[in-house]
C-alpha cells in the first residue's frame, strides 16, 4: 500500500458569498478544459430589523454564516453519496464580500522608465504593491485590511495589450482596483468558517472585481454598461466605459431600503409593502392597486436614481452609457421602471443566470444563480490577473 495518493485532477472549491442581506454557499468543480460545475448552492438570509444598526448586523451576518457552513459540510456527505464529489475536503476557500462589508478604490497606476525596459511580472508586483501602499494611507489605518488588488486593462506605451510578460516598454499604465475590509472581522469570518471547513487556502475577494472579471470576459461586445447588483440596503455600481471599468462604488439604497420607504409611504406594515412590490413584478394585483404602487414609487425611486446619477457623474461630465443591467433578487420591476423615467433612451435589462449559461454547469439537482455563476466562472480568470 503506498502512503501517497495521486493528486486528483478535480479541485473541490467553497464560495461563501456574504451580501448585506443573505449568506450564500456555493460548492464548485474545477477540472482543466472543462467548465465550472457547480454542485450544491445555498442561500440564507440574515436577520434584520427596522433601523437595524451595523453591530447588530454584523452579528447576525457571522450567525447566518455560520448556519450555511454547517448546512454545507451536512450536505457534503449527501454529495459524496450521490457521486456529484469524489472527496469530503475542500481544496480552496473562497470568501466573497460585497459592500458594506468591503470598500473599494479605483485609480489609474502608471510607470515610465529612463531607458526601455522589458516589464516582467515583478514589474507589475511592484506597482500594484506601490499603489496598495499608497491607498493604505487612506484607507487601511487602524483595523482595516487591504484583501484584494487587481490590474485591468494594461497599456504599454500607451496602447493596450492582453499580454505584458516580457514586452519591451518606455511606459506601463494600468487600471487598478483593491478593496479593503475590517481585519478583525475577516478573522471572524474565518473563525466561524473553520469549525466546519479547513482548506490549505483561503483568500478573500471583492464582489464588484470578481463581477467585472467575469463580465470583461462574457460581454466584450457590450462596450458600455452599468451594473446594478441591488441588495438589502444597499446597491453595488459597476460603470464600463469603452470597454474598460471606468466607476466602482455603491449607494446607500437597497432592497430592504425600498420596502421600509413604502411601508411608510403607504402606511402599510413592511409584510404588505412587499407583497404590493412583489406583485407589481408579476403584475399580479388590480389596476388600481398596480396605479396606487407605481404612484408610490413615484415618490420614493427617484432618491435612488440621484444616487446613480451621482455616481455616473464621478464628481465630473455625466458618463453616458446605452445598456443597463439590474440583478435583484427582489423588486425588479421598481428598479427597472426607475432607471426607465431616468433616462429613456438607455437599454434597461433584467440580469439573471441565462447570462452565464454557455460558461458555467450545474449538475441536475442544483438550480441556477447569477451571483454563483459569475463567481465560479471568475476565480479561474482572477488568477491570471
Amino acid at each position: 500500500m503506498s502512503f501517497f495518493t495521486k493528486k486528483s485532477p478535480i479541485s473541490t472549491e467553497l464560495i461563501f458569498d456574504i451580501e448585506s442581506d443573505s449568506v450564500c454557499a456555493t460548492i464548485v468543480l474545477y477540472e482543466a478544459s472543462k467548465a465550472p460545475r457547480i454542485v450544491y448552492n445555498n442561500s440564507i438570509e440574515v436577520d434584520r430589523k427596522v433601523h437595524t444598526d451595523g453591530a447588530y448586523l454584523t452579528r447576525n451576518m457571522l450567525k447566518t454564516l455560520e448556519d450555511v457552513a454547517s448546512a454545507t459540510s451536512a450536505a457534503m456527505l449527501a454529495l459524496v453519496e450521490k457521486k456529484l464529489i469524489w472527496q469530503s475536503h475542500i481544496d480552496r476557500i473562497h470568501i466573497v464580500l460585497s459592500s458594506p462589508w468591503i470598500i473599494s478604490k479605483l485609480s489609474c497606476v502608471e510607470e515610465t522608465f529612463k531607458k526601455e525596459a522589458v516589464i516582467r511580472q515583478s514589474t507589475v508586483a511592484a506597482l500594484l504593491e506601490k499603489e496598495k501602499s499608497s491607498s493604505a494611507k487612506l484607507f487601511a489605518a487602524g483595523d482595516a485590511a487591504a484583501i484584494d488588488a487587481k490590474l485591468f486593462e494594461i497599456k504599454i506605451n500607451g496602447y493596450p495589450v492582453a499580454e505584458y510578460e516580457d514586452k519591451h516598454a518606455l511606459s506601463l499604465e494600468g487600471t487598478m482596483v483593491i478593496s479593503f475590509a475590517s481585519r478583525k472581522m475577516l478573522n471572524e469570518i474565518k473563525s466561524r468558517i473553520n469549525r466546519f471547513f479547513r482548506a490549505h487556502d483561503e483568500t478573500f475577494h471583492s464582489a464588484l472585481i470578481l463581477r467585472y472579471v467575469t463580465l470583461r470576459s462574457v460581454m466584450p461586445h457590450h462596450t458600455d454598461y452599468v451594473w446594478l447588483q441591488i441588495h438589502g440596503e444597499l446597491t453595488d455600481v459597476l460603470v464600463v466605459n469603452q470597454g474598460s471599468c471606468a466607476i466602482s462604488g455603491s449607494l446607500p439604497f437597497g432592497s430592504d431600503t425600498l420596502v421600509r420607504k413604502f411601508a411608510s409611504a403607504t402606511n402599510e406594515s413592511e409584510a404588505t409593502a412587499a407583497s404590493l412590490l412583489e406583485f407589481l413584478d408579476n403584475s399580479s394585483n388590480t389596476v388600481l392597486m398596480l396605479e396606487k404602487t407605481r404612484s408610490t414609487l413615484g415618490k420614493i425611486m427617484p432618491e435612488w436614481t440621484r444616487g446613480i446619477v451621482s455616481l455616473l457623474s464621478g464628481g465630473g461630465e455625466s458618463m453616458q452609457v446605452s445598456i443597463a443591467y439590474v440583478s435583484t433578487e427582489h423588486f425588479s420591476s421598481a428598479f427597472e421602471e426607475a432607471l426607465k423615467q431616468l433616462s429613456p433612451p438607455i437599454s434597461v435589462r433584467r440580469a439573471d443566470a441565462v447570462i452565464m449559461a454557455p460558461f458555467v454547469e450545474y449538475a441536475p439537482s442544483v438550480p441556477a444563480d447569477l451571483s454563483a455563476s459569475l463567481y465560479a466562472a471568475a476565480l479561474p480568470l482572477s488568477r491570471k490577473l
